[in-house]
């Protein structure tokens, strides 16, 4: 499998999100929408055509979010946040690009134990949870440079489809981001 550099890439704006009655105003393929928009499981999604798929860890550290998710969160900017960024690859190509944000980072926010997640997929366990809470979806196009630590070959050219939603336990939110690459870009 071809491993890609880790490289911290200089975001040269962040995308403008919309709610997902305005998905229309992505200039991307229609059938992508129904991904966007589906609310189970996107792990279980893409294994039902990739059975194995894997999760390369990009980045996993302690650091500031983007100001978007800062102000998703309802954090300071300055404050920094536990942040995995993933690609999901199937046959080795990086199909999806995820970021898992989580504030509070501390013993007693229950999402700590994620720290032990390794290239476990985050999907495996967020929708074993009972009475876990999610925010509606908001959805985004834009290139893939603009996604922290993705380092790919021609990335400029690379187009991605976002959504993201907050998930909550316990009060302690969990913002996940899951990007699609457009292999044909």
């Amino acid at each position: 499998m071809p491993k890609h550099a880790i490289t911290r890439v200089t975001l040269r704006q962040e995308p403008h999100w919309y709610p997902t009655g305005l998905i229309d105003r992505l200039k991307g393929p229609k059938q992508l929408h129904n991904w966007l928009l589906d609310t189970g499981s996107l792990t279980a999604k893409i294994r039902l055509g990739c059975p194995d798929m894997e999760v390369n860890i990009l980045s996993e550290t302690y650091e500031k979010p983007l100001v978007s998710e800062a102000q998703q969160l309802n954090i300071p900017l300055s404050q920094k946040a536990w942040i995995r960024c993933v690609f999901l690859t199937c046959d080795g190509q990086p199909i999806v690009y995820a970021r898992t944000v989580i504030p509070y980072w501390q013993t007693g926010n229950p999402w700590y134990a994620l720290k032990h997640l390794g290239n476990r997929p985050l999907g495996e366990i967020l929708f074993q949870l009972p009475g876990l809470k999610r925010t509606p979806f908001q959805v985004t196009q834009t290139h893939a440079t603009n996604w922290p630590h993705i380092d790919l070959p021609s990335s400029e050219q690379i187009k991605t489809f976002a959504r993201k939603s907050v998930f909550i336990q316990n009060k302690y939110p969990l913002l996940l981001t899951e990007a699609f690459i457009d292999s044909a870009s």
